[in-house]
């Protein structure tokens, strides 16, 4: 376990996946989900070279098939410590003979978080080392408490966009991208949270305007989440579980009948030979006076 901490906060990571698995104040407050693997064995999951699922759980890259599971192998992934210090830790993935056999680049993803205050601040380095162009998503997936710690029951919590989300909604289908699209369930901004909302999978934002929201209640603490670079959000949980992911996303599930190139999936982007692109999340405990 590495651990980072300041006057404010602490945060656990696995080395294994680079993973966070514990954020809490110095009261002892906890905010993330616990990891029970009977409900959802993960906490907050790095998302890479994939976000979603793709068809029969394989991708065609240069006309060649490779097998990529849902949200590719970073989340399965051991990283390595390159820095660690009292408020701030870095951890490295770096292409091996393992990941040429899912995914034919030598890339290098570095994770680094930062304790600043009471924000817990997350960036992500992709680097394509590759003589070629390099299609890849990247997303985060940290799992809340839900309810948060004193800031009521379940059905008090709500997530509070920055901006209004008419937009329809994307849902799963089979782990894939339903063709058909959903209402939005924001209403003025907010959208109420409720169980029934989760029966058939995540919501998928995939016309997002805004780059940061309020999770929590009307009194008590609540998170304040921003991320940068990451066009589309999944919220998601299950009915009646004690958390919710909320994942700002470069990219998303594949539609059910995608054949293509990987770099023709829907949401992926394209890195140039020896260029790098930063994707940042931050994660802020308020406290209501």
């Amino acid at each position: 376990m590495v651990i980072v901490q300041n006057e404010f906060l602490r945060a656990e990571f696995t080395l294994w996946r680079a993973e966070l698995v514990r954020l809490c104040d110095q009261q002892g407050r906890e905010f993330l989900w616990d990891g029970n693997p009977e409900v959802w064995k993960g906490s907050s999951p790095i998302l890479f070279p994939i976000v979603g699922m793709v068809p029969n759980d394989h991708v065609t890259i240069g006309g060649r098939s490779y097998s990529l599971r849902q949200h590719g192998f970073a989340p399965s992934s051991e990283f390595y410590l390159i820095h660690a210090e009292e408020s701030r830790c870095v951890f490295q993935l770096e292409a091996s003979d393992a990941t040429r056999q899912l995914y034919p680049f030598d890339f290098c993803l570095d994770v680094a978080y930062e304790l600043i205050g009471k924000t817990l601040k997350m960036i992500a380095t992709v680097a394509n080392r590759s003589p070629e162009v390099m299609p890849y998503s990247f997303g985060f997936h940290p799992g809340f408490r839900w309810p948060l710690p004193g800031a009521g029951e379940r059905l008090d919590q709500f997530v509070e966009f920055e901006t209004d989300e008419s937009a329809p909604i994307r849902r799963p289908l089979e782990g894939l991208l339903d063709p058909k699209e959903y209402p939005s369930p924001v209403t003025g901004r907010r959208i109420a949270l409720r169980d029934e909302l989760f029966v058939n999978g995540a919501m998928m934002f995939t016309d997002l305007n805004s780059r940061r929201l309020r999770y929590g209640s009307e009194y008590g603490p609540y998170l304040d989440v921003a991320w940068r670079d990451l066009p589309h959000l999944g919220i998601w949980s299950k009915p009646m579980a004690g958390y919710l992911c909320i994942e700002p996303w470069q990219g998303f599930p594949a539609p059910a009948d995608f054949a293509g190139e990987l770099r023709d999936k829907p949401g992926m982007l394209e890195l140039p030979p020896g260029e790098e692109r930063d994707f940042e999340m931050s994660i802020t405990v308020v406290d209501r006076p």
